[in-house]
């Protein structure tokens, strides 16, 4: 993808710790003259890292995720490339159409492993969440305690850059059997 030569664009670096699962997210200084980045304070170990750029015209550019082992002392460079990709936005209710807050969402891949996102915590005044995907297979699993856990399966592979998803999650407490 053609940023040219001068363009200079921040990045979101999300590292997910092959070990412990646990997830580090980094945005990135603007970028180099020749579209390389800094990434400190990273603890050696194994991850599993992907990187996000936002271009000027508002699209994002998710990169594959890449394996990478960082070593005490030791500079790491990986190369990262970017394709344009989708922006997938929830809205999370419960079984009346009220807003729900604090549910987690964790993005799986078509395998069913997590990826370097981790999980995410809505914990905003509002019931949305919206994130930049490579444009291939996810299952978003989506939580709160007191509700019955969701699975949203996202096909990308050939999305529009915006994708709008409405979940609902249903109380516990509610008897999905009919009378």
């Amino acid at each position: 993808m053609g940023l040219g030569e001068d363009s200079r664009v921040n990045a979101l670096f999300i590292l997910r710790d092959r070990d412990s699962g646990a997830t580090l997210t980094q945005l990135g200084p603007r970028s180099l003259a020749g579209g390389e980045y800094k990434l400190e304070n990273v603890t050696p170990g194994r991850y599993d890292v992907t990187c996000m750029v936002h271009l000027p015209d508002g699209v994002v550019a998710p990169s594959e995720e890449t394996g990478v082992v960082i070593r005490a002392g030791e500079p790491t460079r990986r190369n990262f490339v970017l394709s344009p990709g989708v922006v997938v936005r929830l809205t999370m209710v419960d079984e009346t159409g009220s807003p729900l807050r604090d549910a987690q969402v964790e993005v799986r891949d078509a395998y069913g492993n997590p990826t370097s996102r981790g999980v995410v915590v809505l914990t905003r005044a509002h019931n949305t969440w919206s994130a930049g995907f490579a444009r291939r297979h996810y299952t978003l699993w989506i939580r709160k305690p007191g509700y019955r856990p969701a699975q949203v399966p996202l096909d990308l592979s050939e999305s529009d850059a915006t994708v709008w998803r409405h979940v609902v999650l249903v109380n516990d407490k509610v008897d999905l059997r009919t009378p």
